[in-house]
């Protein structure tokens, strides 16, 4: 699920947040309820954590060139498999991770 973590890092999930809590407190909240909705299939729980514009993108280097190659997922497609049933769970582990807010990005 390291397509999820790229997302967050480069698209606001935040649609909104309560005034109570830092920033920084504010996307841990919202990251900890993507992972438990990813565990539990609630598509529309996860879904809220997104923004309606959000885009779904990851990137590798190519070995053969050296180039990094970025891919453009759906967020649709990647909302309806965390509903869909299946036997493995998606489970993310975090620990000791760090999150940094500018503005409107984390």
């Amino acid at each position: 699920m390291k397509t999820a973590i790229f997302l967050m890092l480069f698209v606001p999930p935040i649609q909104s947040f309560g005034q109570e809590c830092a920033p920084e407190s504010q996307v841990r909240q919202v990251t900890d309820q993507l992972f438990r909705a990813m565990e539990s299939g609630d598509s529309t729980s996860a879904r809220a954590v997104f923004h309606p514009n959000a885009r779904m993108q990851t990137s590798y280097i190519q070995r053969s060139t050296g180039k990094t190659v970025l891919i453009e997922g759906s967020l649709d497609e990647f909302i309806a498999a965390i509903g869909e049933r299946k036997e493995d769970l998606w489970e993310e582990r975090t620990a000791n991770y760090s999150v940094h807010v500018d503005g409107q990005l984390a």
